[in-house]
């Protein structure tokens, strides 16, 4: 998850800091700040290349004002990411004229602090809703889309996992258990200490045989003691 803090004020670009690290700090996702003081070409196309949900902290700029950036933001095609405008009261009028689609707007002149601090709160809790995995390699953030997931297992190593989709197979370096922690679980069920499966995906299973068919693959990884609470799964799916 990023937040980008798009503000000229050095002591207001502190202040979003410390309220976003106090929010996150009680989350297990990944996140990180990054500072927009000039809204230019280069800052926009690195912007538009960033994987991930962003929360957009828009203030002002030294070219461009709040609802400006906001406008700008939806012109270069990003309807996806959460806008919090900052602004002052005199700029309201012209503001209200604009369609943004943002999440919210507070004013810098009034109780400041905390409405950014509910605005950010609601808006983080409202972006970590959404339905994906977040995982990272290397240094780099990437989101998961549970939709895109078909199952997820432990490679010989422990502290690796591979995690297929219906595209492809992303290896990372994280247990079965950490992984299933962070899985919304009334998608995902564990049927074996080495796999997690995608309830949703799946097509066919032979219980028989232990077999899991999605759509275009298939395990056979389906221990005893987790059989029964699989039919549960998919009888009440």
């Amino acid at each position: 998850m990023h937040f980008i803090i798009c503000e000229g004020d050095k002591d207001f670009v502190v202040r979003c800091k410390k309220i976003i690290f106090k929010i996150m700090s009680g989350s297990k996702l990944v996140y990180d700040t990054i500072e927009v003081n000039n809204w230019n070409q280069d800052n926009i196309d690195f912007l538009n290349e960033l994987v991930g949900s962003k929360i957009y902290i828009c203030g002002n700029v030294e070219n461009k004002r709040g609802f400006e950036l906001a406008k700008d933001i939806r012109k270069n095609g990003d309807w996806n990411s959460s806008i919090i405008i900052v602004t002052e009261l005199r700029y309201f009028k012209e503001m209200c004229h604009k369609k943004l689609v943002t999440f919210n707007f507070i004013f810098k002149d009034v109780d400041v602090e905390k409405n950014l601090y509910d605005a950010i709160n609601i808006t983080f809790k409202v972006n970590s809703c959404c339905s994906c995995l977040c995982i990272t390699e290397n240094s780099e953030m990437y989101q998961i889309s549970y939709d895109e997931i078909l199952y997820i297992e432990k490679r010989l190593n422990e502290n690796y996992s591979t995690i297929v989709t219906e595209n492809g197979e992303f290896l990372v370096r994280k247990s079965i258990v950490s992984i299933y922690d962070e899985l919304e679980h009334t998608s995902f069920y564990k049927t074996h200490r080495s796999c997690i499966v995608n309830i949703n995906k799946i097509k066919m299973v032979d219980f028989d045989r232990n077999i899991i068919k999605f759509k275009n693959k298939q395990i056979d990884l389906i221990s005893r003691s987790n059989k029964r609470g699989l039919r549960e799964k998919l009888e009440n799916k």
